[in-house]
Formats: structure tokens, sequence, C-alpha cells
């Protein structure tokens, strides 16, 4: 009977050592989730559309019309890259052309240069930015002419 005892305890403790081998191996060296830092992350809504001189630009009126909710448009940066617009659907889609944000888009800032990806899909515009507002520069054709306007869209941070 002894052996037999033996055998259980050895049984049990070779079970036990390989229960805890088996949770204390668990994976915790995941790789970090990129996070950056760039004064851009966070949520910025639309404030203007100006012309390179300041002024407002004299299609704005065209743009309302078709966009009534355009000055509610946000664009939000988050920290792992990807960006988001919200709160204006119409003025998004007007935007798809020119610049295109989806739930897959990421965005890079390199110096004064914005980086949006989407896909294949890879545009770069002209950036400014303090802590409170951000002037993206961008070349749009809004007379259907084929010559393309040249605007700034100014927005302030929420």
């Amino acid at each position: 009977m002894k052996p037999n005892r033996l055998f259980t305890k050895t049984l049990f403790l070779s079970l036990l050592a390989m229960a805890t081998l088996f949770v204390a191996c668990k994976d915790d060296d995941k790789e970090p989730e990129n996070v950056d830092t760039n004064p851009i992350v966070g949520t910025w809504q639309l404030n203007g559309v100006k012309t390179t001189a300041g002024a407002d630009l004299p299609q704005l009126p065209v743009v309302l019309a078709g966009a009534p909710c355009l000055f509610s448009l946000k664009f939000e940066f988050m920290s792992n890259n990807k960006v988001t617009a919200k709160d204006c659907p119409n003025a998004t889609a007007l935007m798809t052309s020119f610049l295109p944000i989806n739930a897959e888009t990421t965005w890079k800032v390199d110096g004064s240069t914005l980086t949006l990806t989407n896909g294949t899909n890879i545009k770069t515009f002209p950036l400014s930015q303090t802590e409170k507002e951000m002037k993206i520069t961008v070349s749009i054709d809004l007379t259907g002419t084929g010559t393309p306007t040249t605007g700034v869209m100014v927005f302030n941070k929420l």
C-alpha cells in the first residue's frame, strides 16, 4: 500500500508543478502599442475654411449648402496614429476626394507635413499647429473646372 501512496503523492506533486509552470510561463512580453505624443493627438473641430491670405474661402457658401453641419465637423487624432472624422457625415462625404478619412485612416506628422494613409492612398498636406489651433492646407476643385482652389482648414482643439 505504501508504494501506491508514494505514487499518488508523486503524481499529485508533478501535476501541481506542471500547473504552476504553465501559469508562470504566461506570455507577458507582448509588444507595446505605439503611442504618438505629437500635439495633434486629440479632438479638433473645424472653425473655418480660409484662403491662404486668411479671408473666408469665396466658395464657402456652396460648401455649406452641401454640408450645413460643416462647422460641427471634428477630427479625432488618436495616439495609436488612427484618425476619424465625426459629427458631419455630409462634410466627410464631400471631402473623400481630397481628405480621405475613414475607419482605416492613419496619420503621421513629420515637421510641418501631415500624411494621411488609407490603404494604398497616401496624401500629404502642409500643416501648422499650436497647442490650440491647427491649419491644414488643401487643394480642391470646388468649381468643377479642373482648376484646384487652395484652402486652409482651421481647427480648434477641444
